[in-house]
């Protein structure tokens, strides 16, 4: 049994809030694929109890897991698979709420309990109270008012998935998503929202001034992994910023730290290679990636807000802009940043000069004798 439907995450949102006035709801998020952290994995799958729990409740990721819905006295989620949710909402690499995936509500045939059935079939009451059924699926009734203005997309989040619209008869009709911003005089590329990584260059002190300001909005947990081969062990987990600029020793390699909003469940992917030569001539790229996962971006999002804020921005036209931390900007023009390839001088007018490979050789043949 599968239902399939379209709407905003604030009408989704809205409706399981409704239902759980009736109803006692568990929601389980079902991954796939995790970092393999038990200091992160155990608590991103632990059950929560109300859609108001997370934040970006009903918003669609692409990779983003479904959900498992039970209620507390199922016994048989030992035995069976209960129902699963999967959001509607924009696809995350659109800024478009004129956008919007297919959502489903599936309950497998070979579910043959009584208490899942039931759940599913009053799930679906509420859906069909109180939006408009077309054709195969339900759409919010707001969506619906307007449903000329909606691009609507089948099964998946990517840019390759079916989409369809409405003709001017109300029938569903296949269209090419470009095709489709071309009818409605828009720009897709204008559309499409930035990927969720930063390139920066900085010491560990500049980065943990900036960690330690989001600690006043977020509860952080810091794991920081080493790889060896295909393996990942756990090394060392901080409650603080600063203990990361406390650690003992120094590594040429760069530090894997995982930064993990506790309570929002949302988590930050951080390489921090702020490596110097014996003269503090060549600075390394770090980096920050956000993970899409059902709990949301806006971790992320207040990171790299703080980053543009506090550090420099250099452009570069074809691997710029860059972000300088306080310390290495008052350093730039002796300093050389090391993008593996290309490396990068900076002149008294900021302008970005790529370092040539026989002169970089001659830099870290002179300055690193090791």
């Amino acid at each position: 049994m599968e239902m399939f439907f379209y709407c905003t995450p604030h009408k989704l949102k809205e409706l399981f809030f409704e239902m759980e006035q009736r109803y006692s709801l568990i929601y389980q998020p079902f991954f796939g694929r995790l970092p393999s952290i038990a200091e992160m994995d155990l608590p991103l799958r632990k059950p929560l109890h109300s859609c108001r729990e997370f934040h970006d409740f009903g918003k669609a990721y692409s990779g983003t897991p479904f959900f498992w819905i039970y209620t507390p006295d199922d016994t048989s989620i030992e035995t069976d698979t209960p129902v699963s949710l999967r959001f509607s909402g924009p696809p995350v690499y659109l800024k478009d709420d004129h956008v919007l995936c297919e959502g489903s509500l599936f309950l497998s045939a070979e579910n043959k309990a009584a208490l899942p059935r039931t759940l599913y079939k009053n799930i679906k009451h509420f859906f069909a109270r109180y939006f408009v059924k077309s054709g195969y699926c339900y759409i919010e009734p707001d969506v619906y008012s307007n449903r000329n203005e909606y691009l609507f997309v089948q099964r998946d989040y990517n840019f390759l998935s079916p989409a369809w619209c409405f003709d001017d008869t109300d029938k569903h009709i296949p269209i090419d998503i470009d095709l489709w911003y071309v009818r409605q005089g828009k720009n897709m590329e204008c559309c499409q929202s930035p990927k969720l990584k930063i390139i920066f260059f900085t010491s560990i002190s500049d980065l943990v001034q900036i960690l330690s300001e989001l600690e006043s909005k977020y509860k952080i947990k810091y794991v920081e992994t080493i790889y060896q081969e295909r393996t990942i062990h756990t090394q060392n987990v901080f409650y603080s910023a600063k203990a990361l600029e406390n650690k003992n020793g120094r590594s040429r390699c760069a530090r894997q730290i995982w930064a993990y909003a506790v309570s929002s469940r949302m988590f930050i992917c951080l390489s921090i290679d702020d490596f110097y030569d014996s003269e503090n001539k060549i600075i390394h790229m770090s980096s920050a990636i956000g993970a899409n996962n059902p709990f949301g971006d806006r971790f992320y999002i207040d990171f790299e807000s703080a980053i543009k804020q506090s550090f420099y921005r250099l452009d570069e036209k074809h691997y710029g802009p860059f972000y300088l931390s306080p310390s290495i900007y008052r350093n730039r023009q002796d300093m050389i940043l090391n993008l593996q390839d290309p490396r990068f001088r900076i002149t008294e007018h900021d302008k970005m000069i790529p370092v040539g490979r026989k002169e970089w050789e001659q830099i870290w043949n002179e300055k690193l004798p090791f």
